[in-house]
């Protein structure tokens, strides 16, 4: 069998297929670490669990937007929560309790998110 390509090349070819799939690009589920601006997104991305924590939560409210036909309701609990969420750093005096803040606010959010889940599929309107 001849290979097209040496070594070299086939580890560059791979490389660049691999991040032209998005492949090393970080992120979380809501948004693209690349971007991160504040100290909340830096947060996120830089801790494994924060990120994870990101990606549940964006997950239910997808399913809720999903669910309710994006509700307007919905949309502003959002809103609301991130303004409470991006006040974590106000709240806190060092990395370990911005991270419990932003722990306990995406806990949080998850368990209303997740009741207001059940709660909309018992009800009719």
């Amino acid at each position: 069998m001849a290979y097209l390509l040496g070594p070299a090349s086939l580890g560059a070819a791979c490389l660049a297929a691999a991040l032209a799939c998005g492949a090393g690009t970080a992120s979380a589920a809501s948004f693209n670490c690349n971007r991160a601006t504040t100290v909340v997104e830096r947060a996120v991305c830089s801790d494994p669990e924060l990120s994870d924590a990101d990606e549940r939560l964006s997950a239910l409210y997808q399913a809720g937007l999903d669910q309710t036909g994006n509700s307007p309701r919905l949309i502003e609990g959002q809103r609301t929560w991130m303004r409470n969420r991006d006040g974590c750093p106000n709240r806190s005096d060092g990395p370990d309790k911005l991270q419990a803040c932003l722990m306990q606010a995406y806990a949080a959010r998850q368990d209303a998110l997740s009741m207001f889940g059940r709660f909309r599929k018992t009800q009719p309107y």
